[in-house]
This record gives C-alpha cells, sequence and structure tokens, in this order.
C-alpha cells in the first residue's frame, strides 16, 4: 500500500462529516444535530476530559518543582536561649569575667545553593517532561475513545430513527390491507383468516416499533449523558448516512498505526521515562558542590556580651559520597527491570493494537460485503412485490402473499440501512485502531 492510499483515508472521513452537516443545515424545521456538534460538546463538558487537562497541569508544576532545585533556598531563623551557669574566668588583680551571656539572642538570613550536582537536576527535569508528554498522549487516547463512543451513538440514533420510519411505513400498508380484508369479508369474497392474519403481522410489526422505541430512548439518554444534558431531551440526528470506500489494506493499516496509535506513542514513551529514571539512579551518587551564606544579629561579642552585632558567614561545601551499603547497584537492577517491563508492554500493546485493527479492518470489509447483498435484497424485493402485485391483481395470489412480498421490501429495507449504518461506524473504527483523527479539525 502506498503512502498516498493512506492519505486517501484520512481525507476522506472529513468530508464524510462535512456531508453530514450539509444535509443536517438544508433541513428545514426541527434542529438537526449534526456529528461534529456533538462531538465538540462531548469533549467540552465530560468530566473525563477535565480530570485529563488537570492532570497536565499538575505535570507543568511538577516540572517547575524539578526546575526549582536549580534556585536559592533562603530562610530566616530566630531563637533565644538562656544558659546557666555562665562560662567566667578569673584573673588575678583584674578580676572575673564572663565568656557568653545568660541570655543568648539570634536573628538571622540563610541562604543556600546548590552550584553543581553532576547532572542530577537535569534527569530530574528531563523526567518531568517526559512524564507531561505521557499525560498528553494520555489526553489524546481519551479523546479519541469519548469520539467514538459518540460517532458509535450518533450512527445508532440515525438508524433507529429512519428504522421507525420504515416500521410506521409496514404499519400503515397493513392497516390498508386489513381494511381491504374487511371490505371483502363484508362482500363475501374474503374469510376471517386473511383478517386475523394482516391483524397478527400488525400486532407483530407494532411490537418491533416498540422494541425500536425504546432502544431510541436509550441511544438518546446515552447521547445526552455523553454532552452532559438533560436525560430526557430529545435528540434529532442527521438522516443522511454516507459509505465510502476503504481505499487501504491491513498490512499498511498495521505500520500506521504502530506510528500513530495513542497507545503504541504512550507505550513508547514510558519506555523512555524508564530509560531516564535508570540514567538517574547512574547519577544519583555523584558529588555536589553547594554555596551557602548567613547573616544576621546575635548577642555574645566582646567586649559588651549583651549588645547585638551584625555577624555573617559564607562558604562552600563539596558532598562526595564514599559508600552506600550497595544501594546504587541494587536501584540499577530496580531500573533496568523496569526498562526490560516497559519494552515486554510495549510489545504486549503493539499485538493488541494489531488485532483491534485487523478485526475493524474485518468488520469494515464484512459490512461492506452486506452492502452489496442487501442492495440486491432491496432489488429482488421491489421486483418481487411488483410481480406479486400484478399476480394479485389477476387473482393469482392471495392477499397474505401480497402481505409477504411487502414486509420482505419492509425488512431488506431495514438490513440495507443497518448495513450501511455499520459499515460507517466500522470506518471510523478503523480510524481509531489506526490512530488517525476521527472528526475534521476546522
Amino acid at each position: 500500500m502506498k503512502r498516498r492510499n493512506i492519505i486517501l483515508i484520512l481525507v476522506m472521513f472529513p468530508f464524510l462529516a462535512a456531508g453530514i452537516k450539509v444535509h443536517a443545515q438544508g433541513i428545514s424545521g426541527n434542529e438537526i444535530l449534526v456529528l461534529d456538534t456533538a462531538v465538540s460538546r462531548v469533549l467540552k463538558t465530560h468530566p473525563t476530559i477535565r480530570e485529563a487537562e488537570e492532570a497536565i497541569r499538575v505535570a507543568d508544576t511538577r516540572i517547575q518543582l524539578a526546575r526549582s532545585a536549580y534556585l536559592p533556598v533562603i530562610s530566616g531563623n530566630a531563637g533565644y536561649s538562656h544558659i546557666g551557669p555562665v562560662p567566667d574566668i578569673t584573673i588575678p588583680r583584674l578580676g572575673e569575667f564572663k565568656m557568653a551571656p545568660a541570655d543568648n539572642y539570634s536573628a538571622t538570613a540563610d541562604l543556600n545553593e546548590t552550584i553543581w550536582d553532576f547532572g542530577k537536576t537535569s534527569h530530574n527535569v528531563d523526567i518531568a517532561k517526559a512524564n507531561k508528554e505521557l499525560t498528553f498522549q494520555s489526553l489524546e487516547a481519551t479523546r479519541k475513545k469519548l469520539e467514538m463512543m459518540t460517532i458509535s451513538v450518533y450512527f445508532t440514533l440515525s438508524f433507529l430513527d429512519e428504522a421507525i420510519r420504515i416500521k410506521d411505513e409496514e404499519i400503515r400498508n397493513l392497516n390498508d390491507h386489513l381494511e381491504y380484508a374487511r371490505k371483502k369479508k363484508e362482500t363475501g369474497s374474503g374469510t376471517d383468516y386473511d383478517i386475523l392474519s394482516t391483524q397478527v403481522r400488525i400486532s407483530a410489526a407494532e411490537n418491533q416499533r416498540t422494541d425500536l422505541l425504546a432502544q431510541e430512548q436509550y441511544q438518546n439518554t446515552l447521547l445526552n449523558m455523553l454532552m452532559g444534558q438533560e436525560a430526557g431531551r430529545k435528540n434529532t440526528v442527521s438522516k443522511e448516512i454516507l459509505t465510502p470506500d476503504l481505499s487501504a489494506n491491513a498490512d499498511s493499516l498495521i505500520r500506521f498505526s504502530t506510528d500513530h496509535r495513542e497507545e503504541m506513542i504512550m507505550a513508547r514513551q514510558s519506555e523512555k521515562i524508564a530509560g531516564l529514571q535508570y540514567d538517574l539512579v547512574k547519577v544519583k551518587e555523584n558529588p555536589s558542590l553547594n554555596f551557602f551564606a548567613t547573616g544576621g544579629v546575635k548577642d555574645g561579642y566582646y567586649p559588651d556580651l549583651t549588645s547585638p552585632e551584625l555577624n555573617y558567614a559564607t562558604g562552600v561545601s563539596f558532598h562526595i559520597p564514599i559508600f552506600d551499603g550497595y544501594r546504587k547497584k541494587k536501584d540499577l537492577l530496580v531500573a533496568r527491570s523496569n526498562i526490560n517491563n516497559s519494552v515486554s508492554e510495549t510489545e504486549r500493546i503493539r499485538r493488541q493494537v494489531v488485532s483491534e485493527v485487523m478485526d475493524a479492518f474485518t468488520q469494515s470489509e464484512s459490512a461492506r460485503q452486506k452492502i452489496s447483498q442487501s442492495t440486491r435484497q432491496v432489488d429482488q424485493a421491489k421486483m418481487a412485490l411488483d410481480l406479486a402485485q400484478t399476480s394479485y391483481k389477476t387473482g393469482s395470489i392471495t392477499n397474505l402473499d401480497l402481505l409477504d412480498s411487502e414486509t420482505n421490501l419492509s425488512e431488506s429495507k431495514l438490513s440495507l440501512l443497518k448495513a450501511r449504518v455499520d459499515y460507517t461506524i466500522s470506518l471510523y473504527r478503523v480510524k481509531s485502531a489506526i490512530g488517525a483523527d476521527l472528526i475534521a479539525k476546522y
């Protein structure tokens, strides 16, 4: 599969969504909820998205927290102490001298700053940045899942609306036949059996319509929950369902998915983080060079021990670990194990993605074939109904035979509609499986 065919499938779907939108806007009367509007409302209001966005803000804060190690730490201290006995010294003929005051006061401002920690802080910053990228990809994966849920519910609603219309048409035709059968009974050319058989068909069709209405209500409630609306609000969706061909083969889709599927990107990012953590362990026992400064006032200086005096101290310190009880060695083994686990997890996810791509591709091919088969069935059912109507006029078949032909046409239309909806949803599932955008970004 050449790259241009991959591009074709990615470009094809925006026109699908756009086609639905134009069709919906062209209908007067009730407001039509178009697909991209429904998805937009879900992404703006769903709490899962807000949670993921908050996680990104937390990740930004963690990056700033890691960078704060580059900044100095300033603190203030104040203290009082009373000592006793007060140390003193006695010098013959000069008298007794106190070495310290009994009451000691001090107030200082302290500054400590790491001059160089040999890469420890920079590694922590890199890990924080990598975790933010992982969080961002998690947000994108969440968006795709919500988009796919919305798309599935939206087109299911579209199918149910049209299916109810088809069933209503079937019930009207059956009622017309029932009225005709009653008239024939009154003239003596019909039987009670014709009337009862027609009534049974009407009852069955009405039961099917009731089931469709219940499914429609459930899907409508589910769509409202996704969009954050009242559960009982009625949504009118577009009934225009386009079924473009999928111009790609399974191998090309699989190759595309390994580079663009969010779960694969997240898995590789987890590998990267595991590698960064391993590098951090390697440098965590590195030396560190620090600068310190302190200044303030305190008493206890000669000649007046009780008079507060300004004082300060500055310097540098160098810390180098000598023996850590083999902690670094053990930590490296754990970090290496985490890397191996991340690699295994990436392979597990790759296999899962391949399975999902193949399943979505197979389902789309099956749905496409069903469209062709259902289209032929509709054509055949129309021809059979035409022949039945002609035969019924000549008296060659009964009223029930004609009802069978009309019912077959109604069921064939439903099957074709279902096949088109399934194919449309399956194409979106293919896009979701390979990591492509589901909705056009305008």
